[in-house]
């Protein structure tokens, strides 16, 4: 998997929770010149198409508020999936599930999720 790519994960999944559009994102953060990014850009960033300088992703990380080595790093990056998580992604994905929805189903111990009567 390419770096940028794996950053630009990060990005988005950061904008996301914050309920931010693309669009959001980059009329806030500044490029060297004080000029946004346009937000093709932050999509490009987004997808690892584009490798910003690294001034960029520190004004991502303090705009998100966490450590630069935190958004570039590689904690958790190489782990590798257990058997047990790819089956759960392979079972949303059968579902037609959104991540979203495969958490809200799992937290609310939606229909199959517990034993059923005659179970032991």
């Amino acid at each position: 998997m390419e770096w940028a790519q794996v950053v630009g994960r990060r990005v988005r999944a950061l904008r996301l929770q914050r309920e931010m559009t693309i669009l959001d994102l980059a009329q806030e953060i500044e490029r060297a010149d004080g000029r946004p990014y346009s937000p093709s850009f932050v999509s490009r960033l987004e997808r690892g198409w584009a490798s910003p300088p690294l001034f960029a992703y520190i004004t991502l990380a303090r705009f998100f508020d966490v450590a630069p080595g935190e958004l570039l790093g590689s904690e958790g990056v190489e782990r590798p999936l257990s058997d047990a998580e790819l089956t759960m992604v392979r079972a949303a994905r059968n579902l037609l599930l959104s991540p979203e929805q495969a958490i809200v189903r799992l937290m609310a111990g939606g229909p199959g999720s517990g034993p059923r009567d005659g179970d032991a």
